[in-house]
């Protein structure tokens, strides 16, 4: 805040973030502070409808039912004339146009790539040979258990 008084974001974000403090704490000093932060985010915004959502959330805590309404609906109108409800309005062509920038710096893999990440996948040489052998004589034909620990020789 110190470094950009005048932004309307943090200035917004702060607001709620006071209102979020006032919820977890019940110190009811912060609710000022929360209006404070949001009406300056509204004279330094321009047609901020999250700082008016604010402001409508702070009148609904105060129990100001009618004014939270009035602001609620000062929202809405605001909403609609943006045409966008989200964290961080983008057009489809700059959005694209990222996508195809992303793209284009992406470093195609090489083989010792390929086999790096492959590695714990491929099974190690003789494994075949092991699990060949495994299949060719089952527990289960020999009517040994596959758990059953061979008797001893006496040589222990």
């Amino acid at each position: 805040m110190r470094l950009e008084p005048r932004d309307a974001s943090t200035l917004t974000q702060l607001g709620f973030a006071y209102q979020l403090r006032w919820r977890e704490t019940a110190d009811a000093s912060y609710l000022p502070r929360s209006e404070l932060a949001l009406r300056r985010a509204i004279r330094f915004g321009t047609e901020d409808a999250d700082a008016v959502l604010g402001l409508g959330s702070l009148a609904l805590i105060r129990h100001e039912f009618r004014e939270g309404l009035a602001y609620g609906e000062q929202a809405r109108r605001l909403l609609e004339v943006s045409g966008y409800i989200g964290p961080a309005p983008v057009s489809l062509d700059a959005y694209g146009a990222m996508l195809q920038w992303q793209i284009a710096q992406l470093v195609p893999p090489n083989a010792q790539d390929v086999a790096t990440a492959l590695s714990p996948l491929v099974l190690p040489h003789g494994a075949c040979d092991v699990a060949a052998l495994a299949a060719a004589f089952p527990p289960w034909k020999s009517r040994r258990s596959a758990f059953e620990i061979p008797k001893s020789d006496g040589c222990t």
